[in-house]
């Protein structure tokens, strides 16, 4: 083991925090923020070489200082958003109301589930179930397996807290 092979531990553990923590914060992130969070980093990269240089090098030229600003910018712009949505889901969940919801609710049939490859080349399945609050005129998109299992027209409990930022934190379900 590297010297710095302790890091790995505590980088994984608040990764996998944070991904829980976006699966029960129920909202979706848009198509648009990340190619807004990319854009914005590529031409931060690129006025800063174009300016300075890279390590001392003045002389780059322009079609090199855009690829080098498009490469780092794409890669930096993709975890400066994941950052920026971390520190969201974070600070919703942090500053969140400390008294649960408890709604009833009713599950809908529109279920569907969908797999992500990882780069080992197994599938994570992600369930998805659509559940209507009759009293509060409104439908919820929640991911959670045994969610997804109920049969249509279940009459349920769902128990969730109001984020800082009005998104809503998921907690969990009751058969009612």
């Amino acid at each position: 083991m590297g010297v710095f092979s302790w890091i790995y531990v505590p980088v994984t553990a608040i990764f996998c925090y944070f991904y829980e923590l976006h699966l029960r914060t129920l909202y979706d992130v848009p198509w648009w923020i990340w190619l807004v969070g990319c854009a914005l980093f590529s031409l931060i990269v690129f006025f800063r070489v174009v300016k300075y240089g890279i390590g001392g090098m003045k002389e780059i030229t322009l079609a090199g200082s855009i690829f080098l600003s498009v490469c780092l910018g794409v890669i930096m712009g993709f975890i400066g958003t994941l950052v920026g949505i971390g520190l969201f889901d974070g600070v919703n969940s942090l500053f969140a109301d400390r008294t649960p919801v408890i709604a009833e609710a009713i599950v809908t049939d529109v279920r569907y589930y969908y797999e992500v490859r990882t780069h080992r080349g197994g599938p994570i399945k992600h369930y998805v179930a659509i559940v209507e609050l009759p009293k509060e005129k409104r439908t919820m998109r929640i991911e959670d397996f045994y969610l997804y299992k109920m049969h249509t027209d279940d009459e349920i409990l769902i128990t969730y807290r109001k984020g800082l930022s009005g998104v809503d934190i998921y907690e969990g379900f009751d058969v009612k």
